[in-house]
């Protein structure tokens, strides 16, 4: 997921943010989808070309594009055309793509700090102002770009409450046992809400997708066939800057690792040993200790992790 708001050096974000901004359908993507055929316009797809500059929410429009693909308008009708094989209704299709139209205009908005009136730092949407055309009421704010503003289009792609998104950008309610309050979000805590928010829509519609298509191919009524199944497994990689997912993710790599030595390695050389066969001994490195480090129910960093955030106070 972190893939979504962020990217390493000369990497691109996912594949189907550039194929759907190579499509050459204008009116599907500049009026049903209020995206713009530019990458670099936006934030998420704009990441790795800025490095620390990506932290100061600034967008630079004027940067080509990384690793563009000359077969991108092709891939997209491919992959369209690949959705409706499998069973994907026109209307979901649509949903989808209005979801992902929907994460790249969530990343572009952008936060500045405030003071509030008791003198805390707070936070509000960096809105272009908005524009009032001849006889009309004030519309939604434009930017130079010429589209409408990321927060309005957000909304409108998602079909969400405009106050109510705001102030999940802005504000959180801290429960206590006798009241709920309302807390102020700094100008980073904004922007971690708004990754956050990204990063569960692109997953939980990562999620759905699999689901559809396993649902699509699986064996129809009892006859015995034989089936391919694929196991996708983690990867152990380490970044620059690697987040609590990234730890998550390199934990549960330890912990396949750990099996595969436990079954493959521990359990059939002792096998090999009762049963007095002659082999060449494997010598390999048991990992227990680092997974006993992290999931040690009395000692370990997760352990340690929940203990400090169900402490009252400030982290």
């Amino acid at each position: 997921k972190s893939r979504v708001v962020s990217q390493a050096k000369g990497e691109r974000n996912f594949h189907i943010f550039y194929l759907l901004l190579s499509c050459d359908d204008e009116d599907l993507l500049q009026n049903k989808l209020k995206l713009t055929a530019s990458p670099p316009t936006y934030r998420y797809l704009n990441s790795s070309l800025q490095t620390a500059a990506a932290a100061s929410e600034k967008i630079k429009l004027d940067n080509p594009s990384p690793c563009t693909s000359p077969n991108e308008k092709k891939e997209f009708q491919s992959t369209m055309s690949a959705m409706k094989v499998v069973g994907f209704s026109s209307e979901e299709i649509d949903n989808i793509l209005r979801l992902i139209a929907a994460i790249l205009n969530l990343g572009n908005i952008a936060f500045k700090s405030v003071s509030l009136p008791n003198g805390i730092e707070g936070c509000k949407l960096d809105e272009p102002p908005a524009r009032k055309g001849p006889g009309q009421s004030v519309s939604a704010p434009t930017t130079p770009t010429g589209r409408g503003d990321a927060f309005f289009d957000a909304c409108a792609l998602l079909q969400a409450d405009k106050a109510r998104l705001r102030k999940s950008f802005t504000w959180k309610k801290v429960e206590t046992k006798w009241e709920s309050v309302d807390k102020a979000l700094t100008k980073a805590e904004g922007s971690y809400v708004r990754d956050a928010l990204c990063k569960a829509i692109y997953a939980r519609l990562f999620n759905w997708i699999v689901l559809k298509i396993n649902d699509s191919i699986k064996i129809k009524g009892k006859t015995k066939r034989k089936i391919i199944g694929v196991l996708d497994i983690y990867g152990f990689e380490v970044f620059d800057n690697n987040g609590f997912e990234q730890f998550i993710i390199n934990y549960c790599n330890e912990k396949l690792q750990q099996v595969f030595i436990e079954l493959t390695l521990c359990c059939e050389q002792d096998e090999y040993v009762r049963e007095g066969i002659e082999w060449e001994h494997i010598d390999y490195f048991d990992n227990s200790i680092i997974c006993d480090l992290i999931d040690n129910p009395k000692t370990g960093i997760l352990t340690l992790l929940d203990d400090d955030c169900l402490r009252p106070g400030n982290p």
